[in-house]
């Protein structure tokens, strides 16, 4: 973009407005299959368990912080046990 002359959000868009007619012309074509291969999302499922970094660890230190598993029941420590933390990523 800088090299195309945009140094902001309009010029951006001025740039690809030129730039993508282009590209379509030498890359783009048509679909082999023209049938859509998406499908609708399914009920009940939870696309903040889904969209989510997962890590399981003993040890729970996650960007530069200590975090302390809150007490289950008739558990008072999780020492040996592995512990999933999942961590949601912006949509």
């Amino acid at each position: 973009m800088r090299l195309a002359g945009a140094t902001d959000r309009a010029g951006a868009n001025a740039v690809l407005a030129r730039f993508l007619p282009e590209f379509n012309r030498r890359f783009g074509g048509p679909a082999a299959d023209p049938v859509p291969t998406w499908r609708t999302w399914p009920v009940g499922l939870d696309p903040d368990r889904v969209f989510a970094l997962k890590y399981r660890l003993n040890t729970v230190r996650l960007g530069g912080q200590s975090i302390q598993p809150p007490a289950a029941p008739r558990r008072f420590a999780y020492a040996g046990k592995m512990v999933e933390v999942h961590l949601l990523v912006g949509l």
